[in-house]
């Protein structure tokens, strides 16, 4: 049976912390479905169906002597995609070269299609529908952030979907070297 999965980057315990505390004073102003903490994670290539997960495991282990980890900053959170369709809570920021390089070289390794839009840094932290989203939309979302973090790991993620969300499991990981 296929198995949906995608590859992105966990995001440290410091970070998570972080995001929590600055969820937990937004959850008195608006009533989303907030990301569990369990579940945030970058995504760097979207969903895909595959039989075997240890093929793109051998694939990637190329990958290891390539690549270093990386440094991100975070510097807003916005609502999301777009002010025209919002649907979503992120923090997004600069996105790195090496991360643009990264995707481009795992999307050429997996015979993935490129996105047709630029790959932007971002991290959801809540979804949410049309109704939530004109009864909190007058609230002012606390914007301004300056959260950084060092990804080490590259990993593919098995994605469960259900009634509740979806739910994310590390399938295995790849360590990315330090530089």
């Amino acid at each position: 049976m296929a198995k949906r999965v995608f590859l992105g980057f966990l995001i440290s315990a410091k970070l998570k912390k972080k995001i929590l505390l600055w969820e937990k004073s937004q959850k008195k102003i608006f009533k989303y479905r907030w990301i569990s903490a369990r579940n945030l994670h970058l995504t760097l290539v979207p969903p895909w169906y595959t039989n075997d997960p240890n093929v793109i495991k051998d694939k990637l282990i190329l990958l290891s002597h390539l690549a270093n980890s990386i440094e991100l900053r975070f510097s807003e959170v916005v609502y999301a995609p777009s002010s025209n369709n919002p649907r979503l809570i992120w923090a997004e920021g600069k996105t790195p070269r090496q991360v643009q390089e990264l995707k481009k070289y795992l999307e050429i390794l997996l015979d993935k299609r490129p996105e047709s839009r630029p790959f932007l840094l971002h991290l959801t932290l809540a979804r949410f529908n049309k109704v939530d989203y004109i009864k909190y939309c007058s609230q002012i979302l606390d914007s301004k952030i300056d959260w950084q973090d060092e990804v080490k790991y590259l990993v593919l993620f098995a994605s469960q979907l259900s009634s509740k969300g979806a739910n994310y499991k590390p399938i295995f990981k790849i360590n990315l070297l330090a530089e």
